[in-house]
C-alpha cells in the first residue's frame, strides 16, 4: 500500500481546520482564521506518527491528547484553564462524531 505524504498532510490539515472551525462555532468566537489554519497544521503534522513503528495503545492516546492540546493552544487564546479544557474535550467529541 502506498501512502502519499502530501495528500495525507493536505487531507488532515483540511479536516483539522474544519474541526477547529466547529470548536470555534460551538464555543463562540475567539480565534482568527489564520490561527485556526496554523493549529490545523499542527494537527496535520501530528499524523506523521503513523510512520513510526507500532506503539502501545496508551502511548498513541497520549500522543493524540498532546496533539489536540497543542492544536487548541495554538488556535485559541487561552482565557482560562476551564475554557481551554472544554475546547480540547469538544475537539475530541467532534473528532469522534466525525469518525462515526
Amino acid at each position: 500500500m502506498v501512502i502519499y505524504i502530501d495528500i495525507l498532510l493536505a487531507l488532515n490539515w483540511w479536516i483539522d481546520f474544519l474541526l477547529l472551525l466547529g470548536v470555534r462555532r460551538a464555543m463562540g468566537g475567539g480565534a482568527r482564521s489564520w490561527r485556526l489554519a496554523v493549529g490545523a497544521l499542527v494537527g496535520a503534522l501530528s499524523c506523521l506518527v503513523l510512520f513510526l513503528p507500532p506503539l502501545s495503545g496508551w502511548l498513541c492516546l497520549l500522543i493524540r491528547l498532546c496533539a489536540a492540546a497543542l492544536m487548541v493552544t495554538v488556535a485559541f487564546r487561552r482565557r482560562s484553564w476551564r475554557d481551554w479544557g472544554r475546547r480540547v474535550l469538544l475537539l475530541f467529541a467532534l473528532s469522534a462524531g466525525l469518525a462515526g
